[in-house]
């Protein structure tokens, strides 16, 4: 099983969106992806944002992914989900489309409905998200 150092994240030199994450999370015994993502700040979201489209563009930043695999494993562990290895490609893939629900969702695109939102599934919830009218 793997488990990860929140305060060795919180030292480290990862971006500041990771550190903040990770201190926050430090704080809760139990934290759930969608608070989690309603919580960030606009450049915050900005930032992973960004990432998810330099991820799904195929454009190669390493640390892009690096910086998801990370959140996604430390927010699955906030909400108390085993982690496993052969999780971390499915749960981040999860977590990439979360956040850019929540971008579209800040964007008035589409209603994301957060507390459907877990990176505890190995499929996301088919309520998470659908188009405004």
């Amino acid at each position: 099983m793997i488990a990860y150092s929140l305060d060795a994240v919180i030292k480290s030199d990862y971006p500041l969106v990771v550190r903040n994450a990770a201190d926050k999370l430090s704080k809760h015994d139990y934290y759930d992806v969608g608070t989690f993502l309603q919580e960030l700040s606009q450049p915050e979201l900005d930032d992973l944002a960004g990432r998810c489209a330099r991820i799904t563009a195929g454009l190669d930043h390493p640390e892009d992914m690096d910086v998801m695999i990370l959140l996604s494993g430390i927010l699955s562990q906030a909400e108390g989900n085993s982690l496993e290895d052969g999780d971390v490609p499915t749960r981040t893939a999860n977590f990439l489309i979360l956040v850019s629900f929540e971008d579209l969702a800040r964007k008035g695109v589409i209603d994301f409905y957060r507390e459907y939102a877990t990176l505890a599934n190995e499929s996301l919830n088919p309520n998470v998200a659908q188009l405004k009218n």
